[in-house]
């Protein structure tokens, strides 16, 4: 389990930008409600990519798409689910050149399993994975 105090104390001595840590530290004495700021999410999920030794990340909900371009540096395989058809279309535009992003549009309790089934296919070359290979996106 990551820290919290530790992954803001991370986010302070990073290069983050002067608003983004003006927003952790509003939040922060808000009493860390609900939804988090982004920034506490990247550096979330970067944690978790390092603790667990991770190249693969999971979400649903794309929505603009900015969870997933800041994950980009983190994982070699990145894969998001969108029920909307417009966010989703909107989302194959913005990383039809990144070939390590796999969008799938539709109800993510079908979106998963049509995931994971692309992914051990993809996955046919090597010696297999294990659960701590996927960061999956549920909570935040």
């Amino acid at each position: 389990m990551i820290d919290i105090l530790s992954c803001i104390k991370n986010i302070l001595v990073d290069k983050t930008s002067i608003g983004k840590k003006i927003a952790l530290n509003h939040w922060v004495k808000r009493g860390c409600p609900i939804p988090p700021p982004h920034v506490y999410k990247i550096q979330t999920i970067r944690e978790y990519s390092k603790q667990y030794h991770s190249n693969y990340f999971v979400e649903t909900g794309t929505f603009w798409g900015t969870t997933l371009k800041a994950s980009l540096k983190y994982f070699r395989y990145l894969a998001s689910v969108e029920l909307s058809k417009e966010l989703y279309h909107k989302a194959q535009i913005k990383f039809k050149h990144y070939k390590k992003v796999h969008l799938y549009n539709g109800d993510s309790a079908v979106a998963l399993t049509d995931m994971l089934g692309d992914f051990v296919l993809s996955k046919n070359d090597s010696i297999g994975f294990s659960a701590k290979d996927f960061i999956i996106r549920i909570v935040m």
